[in-house]
């Protein structure tokens, strides 16, 4: 704790935080950290007082006494004739594309800031001045070396100022930014250097628009959080004021630049001017009540003056400036547009070119083995049409060909015809992309909530004898009990919409239901699918029941009738549970939250990274992808009906109180309240993936907003009382919701338990559960026969004229019912960009700058125990999908779930990826995985690929700091080129693994023999060499003493052998907290200190190493096993060694960095008097740490050695 307030700028010596908790949880986690330099002041939370600052080198004034009257000074007005300077640095970040018109500009202001047109900051105080009653202010202080750096290219650039502040002056709470240059920036934040209190950081993540667009200063504010009532007098006027400018006024119409939120309704789909087809209702109000969206104040429509006129491609929407997508969002939204661009282009030429349909099953497979084009004989048609130089063609087909193949869809990677199968079909009701509408049945025949006046009779067709047959023995009525019955139903959603949908060209559709049974086996099978028409007379078959087939025909018409339950899942999915309920839902929030709630609100830094690009992402979607002829009305069954039939579900059905996990469940009887269960539920289908994973993280985010909100409202009053949160609340509600605002069912905001529920569930559906919603769209959805969006036919029955063609070619007919190669093509380009995971989007437990979001060092050190569970989680999900008794996520052809792992692929994970890369190619080095005899073993090795007989065998042994490509990477280049070498992962690390219970060396040291042995690396007489460092230095040694004459030669590096258990400890004590959480960090502060004792060179890289990295890095090397690390960490600081460290006869060669901070070099000195046949090597002005800070010279060292006689 104490490092993590150290580097938020606490001072560790004389000052006790004022910011306390009254939550146990706290009490605990102080308790039991031994890093605490000082005790955690328990005094109630209150605002932190002002710190005097500290009085630098650079004095600009002394102080003065009066000499002609001999009275002294007031203390205040000493302190102010006492003056002195600090410094700012300033992270901006660079756009790495500019076009021709932002580079003149650029060098333009580069120029400018010469003569004085640069960037001017100023330092504002918590403190008010007692004599003017204004906030106590710094000189105004202009950005350094703008125009120097103006053409450096890194993605971050860091520049200066100085300010000159008085010693009254207090702590900085504010600083205000003035850009006189003509082009906005990005300035990431801030740090002020040179006050008592530490660094005082303000993470900014704002553009500042040039003072010619936006006059006034711009306001940022330190990470404090500050309640409303704890605001200190000097940031009060300027809290209200940043409010008030984001709110703005209602009027005019929004610039790019603006940073303004307001609310406005969904007028904006249509485009009447441009057709009167193109007419859509407005969504919001009275008539059609719908969430509302972030207003834009463009002129309305010539042709309706209730319709807001249309912003078309490429001209970007208006969005508040500092939601746009920063680069890497837009680049990973623009490739996938240009694919979507051309799988749109080339489909659409010509009728004549692209056949409407697809032929066969095999057609499809060629979209992603051959291409669109290529292979499929469609480009010399093309081409013919516009005839060009055949250099210019074979270009034009080179350079398309990747982005004219799709990626192989996952549903199609373990079974290509799991799809086909009914297992699966049902399956993906509970782990596929919407696993979010299955109901238990609870009354058969299921009943209609539709007037029976206008839609029919409320009950369905399906009877008793529809399923009997399928209820592998037990009676309908026993199947209900037992809750053996689920339901898919999107009747009532779709029947009211089905004569409008059936007159469109190319779409037929049915409201469909599913009924499934819950089989001994914990799977679900269907065992009836009914499909509902719009009654039209008393004659008209409106109701149609299929059963599971019997023969050809019957499971022709079974395939397509579960076609078309897919294409009604596939709506539902897309307009209701994806789109209104993770997007439009939760806008007003967002949108509510930057005009109610300060920056300062801790509140506010809870919801910010769960806010981050929504409105971005909605504005996108309103401009085309939910409006007219947009791509969800061309490519849904729904089509120019689909936002109404959305808005139709947030009228009926959308309740705020059933959006959190567990109600949810509840509501649709998948789960029933069970205290003595985890989470306080049961789950009626025990292998349900969605629910098992989701459970856990719902879990574990409301045990972080619980521990985050206790930390600041340790009282209801506090909430009761608190402005600007009630105001967030209410606004969200009553303006954002206005529709519904009236509905009873909208939770109570007065105790700590309502906010922590409104807030949990906010995160959910912001994080997890649009995760599980959007990103398996293309796994699963990019198979189009698997998930249609749409259907262009109706089943035939015998009455039917189409019938004889069905029979005789029911594959065409199939085909013909699916969407056409176009559509196809379309919706695939779409879906695999929604499907995409960003580089710099945020996950669950991530923050970009983890150590800085908050000023709370309680609150830092409580996120990153929720980080580690989420890390625990993902850890569990990955056993789950290994387990084969959970058959609805593992089995032969069964696709783990995985839409709900809470990380991705991007940083250490890929660089671990890199290494192996690295490793393979440039190294000859190849992984070996080795079950030991014992039964209970694994261990990893990476070995020489090409193992040559004229070559010594040298076995590498690393120590606590990751696994052995990670220790080894500066090395085994070089070393790979002389020696066979064999570098195994010690157990627990890497991907080493033991049910033993044995933590020793010991046991390290049989499990690398046993692998050797199993290698072949010890066979035909010859012996080996071992170079050790740190941990793997215990192993090496008992290796020589057990197997002397396996090993010839020793290397020791930086090892403790030889320490007692008391010199051991004692060594690592110096550096204060846990030895063994040393070894095993859990934090990003743990690892920096880790390596900092390590390290004596390049320390100062550490510190600006972004936390989420080390986070990562701290993931993937310690989160998998680490209760086993901190096992052996024990073992190997408790044990008691013996008497006397027995001596080995090989020869050895020990090499120590005389900087070591781990184990001195006396200690060196003592291990060489203790072994005869050894020699010691000193490397200068290097740490524990040689194999990074002086791999060149210790491999020099380890190769003489081991090749000499």
């Amino acid at each position: 704790m104490a490092l993590a307030k150290e580097l938020m700028g606490y001072p560790l010596i004389t000052e006790r935080s004022s910011l306390v908790s009254s939550a146990s949880h706290f009490k605990k986690r102080t308790q039991s950290t031994q890093f605490s330099i000082n005790p955690f002041d328990r005094r109630p939370r209150k605002t932190k007082s002002g710190v005097v600052a500290a009085i630098s080198e650079d004095l600009v004034k002394t102080l003065r006494f009066s000499t002609t009257t001999g009275d002294r000074k007031s203390e205040e007005e000493e302190k102010a004739a006492v003056k002195f300077k600090v410094r700012a640095v300033v992270t901006v970040r660079n756009k790495n594309k500019e076009d021709l018109k932002e580079t003149l500009v650029k060098h333009l202001d580069a120029f400018a800031d010469k003569i004085g047109r640069n960037i001017v900051l100023e330092l504002i105080s918590t403190q008010l001045d007692p004599k003017t009653k204004l906030p106590k202010k710094s000189n105004a202080a202009v950005l350094k070396d703008w125009s120097k750096k103006s053409k450096t290219k890194a993605e971050r650039v860091h520049y200066t100022a100085e300010f000159t502040v008085d010693a009254a002056f207090g702590s900085p709470g504010a600083i205000t930014v003035m850009n006189k240059h003509q082009k906005e920036f990005f300035l990431e934040s801030i740090t002020i250097e040179g006050f008592a209190l530490g660094p005082v950081h303000f993470p900014c993540n704002s553009w500042v628009q040039s003072q010619k667009d936006h006059p006034d200063k711009r306001i940022f504010f330190t990470n404090q959080p500050y309640l409303p009532n704890e605001t200190p007098s000097g940031l009060r006027v300027l809290r209200e004021k940043e409010l008030k400018n984001l709110r703005g006024d209602g009027s005019g119409v929004r610039k790019l630049s603006d940073r303004i939120y307001d609310f406005d309704v969904y007028n904006d789909l249509g485009n009447p001017d441009k057709s009167s087809e193109l007419s859509r209702p407005k969504l919001g109000g009275k008539e059609v009540p719908y969430p509302r969206r972030c207003r834009t104040g463009r002129q309305s429509t010539v042709s309706d003056k209730d319709a807001e006129s249309r912003v078309e491609k490429p001209l970007p929407m208006y969005v508040p400036r500092d939601e746009q997508f920063e680069e890497s969002k837009q680049d990973t939204f623009a490739a996938g547009r240009l694919k979507a661009v051309l799988h749109h282009l080339i489909p659409s030429l010509k009728a004549s070119i692209v056949a409407e349909d697809f032929a066969d099953f095999g057609e499809i497979d060629r979209l992603y083995k051959e291409g669109l084009l290529l292979k499929l004989g469609f480009q010399d048609d093309i081409f013919k049409k516009f005839p060009l130089p055949k250099v210019v063609v074979d270009t034009l087909q080179e350079s398309t060909k990747g982005l004219l193949k799709y990626d192989t869809p996952k549903i199609l990677s373990k079974d290509k015809n799991a799809w086909l199968r009914d297992d699966e079909f049902a399956r993906q009701a509970i782990a596929g992309i919407n696993p979010v509408n299955i109901e238990r049945v609870k009354t058969f025949p299921p009943v209609s909530n539709l007037d029976p006046k206008i839609y029919g009779p409320q009950h369905s067709a399906l009877t008793d004898d529809h399923i009997i047959g399928h209820l592998d023995g037990f009676s309908v009525q026993q199947a209900l009990e037992e809750n053996r019955l689920y339901m898919l139903d999107y009747h009532d959603i779709f029947l009211p919409f089905l004569d409008r949908i059936n007159a469109l060209d190319g779409r037929k559709a049915y409201a469909t239901r599913t009924i499934f049974f819950l089989t001994r086996l914990g799977t679900l099978k269907p065992v009836a699918i009914e499909l509902s028409l719009p009654p039209h007379g008393p004659k008209h078959r409106s109701k149609r029941v299929l059963t599971p087939p019997v023969d050809a025909t019957s499971n022709w018409m079974w395939q397509l009738a579960k076609a078309h339950v897919s294409s009604n899942d596939a709506g539902v999915h897309q307009l209701v549970n994806h789109w209104l309920r993770t997007h439009a839902c939760l806008e007003p929030f967002i949108l509510a939250a930057h005009r109610q709630l300060s920056a300062m609100h801790p509140i506010f830094k809870l919801l910010d990274p769960h806010m981050r690009y929504t409105l971005e992402i909605n504005a996108l979607a309103r401009q085309s992808l939910i409006s007219a002829d947009g791509v969800i009305e061309g490519g849904f069954t729904a089509g120019a009906y689909g936002m109404e039939m959305s808005a139709a579900a947030y009228k009926s059905s959308w309740r705020f109180d059933m959006e959190g996990l567990p109600a949810d469940l509840i509501r649709r009887g998948m789960a029933i309240p069970d205290a003595t269960q985890p989470h306080g539920l049961k789950l009626l289908i025990e292998d349900y993936p969605y629910a098992n994973d989701g459970l856990l993280l719902w879990s574990a985010i409301q045990t972080w907003v619980r521990t985050y909100v206790e930390r600041y409202y340790p009282n209801p009053n506090l909430i009761k009382t608190d402005s600007e949160l009630q105001s967030w609340y209410s606004e969200s509600i009553n303006v954002g919701h206005a529709d519904l605002r009236d509905a009873d069912w909208w939770p109570e905001l007065s105790t700590v338990d309502d906010l922590v529920s409104i807030l949990t569930t906010l995160i959910w559906l912001a994080s997890a559960q649009h995760a599980a919603l959007n990103f398996g769209q293309y796994p699963y959805g990019g198979y189009v026969p698997n998930r249609p969006p749409l259907m262009r036919r109706l089943i035939p029955d015998e009455s039917d004229p189409e019938y004889a063609s069905f029979i005789s070619h029911p594959e065409k007919y199939y085909f013909s019912s699916m969407p056409s190669l176009a559509q196809t093509s379309k919706f695939m380009a779409v879906v695999d960009t929604l499907s995409t995971h960003s580089p710099d989007e945020e996950y669950i437990g991530e923050r970009q700058q983890p150590s800085i979001w908050t000023g709370d060092a309680e609150i830092v050190e409580a996120f990153y125990g929720f980080a580690a569970e989420i890390g625990r989680i993902e850890k569990e999900i990955e056993k789950r999908n290994a387990d084969p008794d959970r058959r609805n996520r593992c089995g032969a052809g069964v696709l783990p779930y995985e839409l709900l792992v809470p990380s991705s692929e991007p940083g250490v994970t890929c660089r671990d990826s890199f290494l192996s890369l690295y490793f393979l190619v440039f190294c000859d080095l190849r992984p070996v995985t080795v079950d030991l005899d014992d039964g209970e073993t694994t261990v990893h090795f990476w070995i020489s690929g090409h193992r040559r007989i004229s070559r010594q065998n040298l076995v590498m042994l690393h120590g606590y700091g990751g696994n052995s490509k990670w220790q080894f990477v500066h090395q085994v280049s070089d070393l790979s080129k002389t020696f066979n070498l064999f570098i195994p992962d010690l157990v627990f690390f890497g991907k080493s693994y033991s049910k033993n219970i044995d933590r020793s060396v010991e046991i390290q040291a049989r499990s690398v023999v046993g692998g050797l042995k199993k290698l072949g690396c010890v066979e035909g007489g010859g012996g080996i060499s071992i170079y050790s460092i740190s941990y793997g230095g215990f192993v090496a040694y008992r290796m020589a003493k057990i197997w002397p004459a396996m090993v010839e030669k020793l290397v020791i590096v930086s090892s403790g052998v030889g320490f007692t258990q008391q010199q051991k400890t004692a060594e690592l004590k110096k550096h204060g907290g846990d030895c063994s959480k040393i070894l095993v960090p859990k934090t990003p502060m743990d690892l920096r200190l880790l390596i900092k004792i390590s390290m004596n060179t390049g320390l100062t890289f550490v510190d600006w190493v972004p936390d989420f990295v080390l986070s990562q890095f701290i993931a993937v090397m310690y989160e998998k096993n680490r209760q086993e690390l901190l096992e052996l960490a024990k073992n190997l600081l408790e044990r008691e060694e013996e008497p006397e460290l027995p001596v080995i006869s090989q020869k050895t060669l020990i090499v120590w960095g005389d900087k070591d901070k781990v184990f001195p070099l006396e200690h060196a000195y003592r291990l060489q008097r203790h072994l005869q046949s050894s020699r010691l090597e000193i490397i200068k002005e290097t740490g524990h740490a040689v194999n990074i800070e002086a791999p060149t010279t210790l491999n020099n060292f380890i190769t003489s050695f081991v090749l000499s006689a």
